[in-house]
C-alpha cells in the first residue's frame, strides 16, 4: 500500500478526524471512525502503523483503541437486534443504549463457558448490609 493519500483518502480522512475531534464522548462514533480509519489505512501519510497514530495523534493507547473498536461494534450489533419493526413504525424495544464502551466490554471479549459460573454468580448475588 502506498504511503501518499488519494485525494478521496484525505477527504474521507479529514472529516472521520472531524467527527472523533467532535465526538470523543460518543464511543460508537469514534470507534466506527477509527474502524474505517484502521482498514482503510488512511493513517498511512503520517503513521507506519495504526497504533502509532492513535497514540500519536489521539493521545489513545493501544488497548483503549480496540476497546472502542470492538465496542462501536457489538454497540451496532446490540441497536440491530434491539429494533423492532412493525406494520407502522420502526422503533427501538429499549431506550435505554451504553453510552461508554467500558458498559459493553464484556460483552465484546470473548466468551467462553468455564467463565459463565463466575460471572452468573458474581451477577445473582446481591451484597447483604452488614456482611
Amino acid at each position: 500500500m502506498e504511503d501518499h493519500l488519494t485525494t478521496n483518502e484525505r477527504m474521507e480522512l479529514e472529516t472521520l478526524e472531524g467527527i472523533i475531534a467532535e465526538e470523543m464522548g460518543s464511543f460508537m462514533a469514534v470507534g466506527n471512525a477509527l474502524l474505517r480509519i484502521r482498514d482503510h489505512g488512511l493513517y498511512r501519510e503520517g503513521f507506519k502503523t495504526f497504533e502509532e497514530y492513535c497514540k500519536g495523534r489521539w493521545g489513545l493507547s493501544r488497548s483503549y483503541a480496540n476497546y472502542l473498536l470492538s465496542g462501536s461494534k457489538v454497540a451496532a450489533n446490540i441497536s440491530q437486534m434491539l429494533i423492532v419493526t412493525t406494520a407502522e413504525d420502526t422503533m427501538p424495544t429499549c431506550e435505554i443504549q451504553p453510552i461508554h464502551e467500558y458498559q459493553i466490554r464484556l460483552l465484546s471479549s470473548p466468551f467462553t463457558f468455564d467463565r459463565l459460573p463466575s460471572l452468573s454468580s458474581g451477577l445473582l448475588r446481591s451484597p447483604r448490609r452488614g456482611e
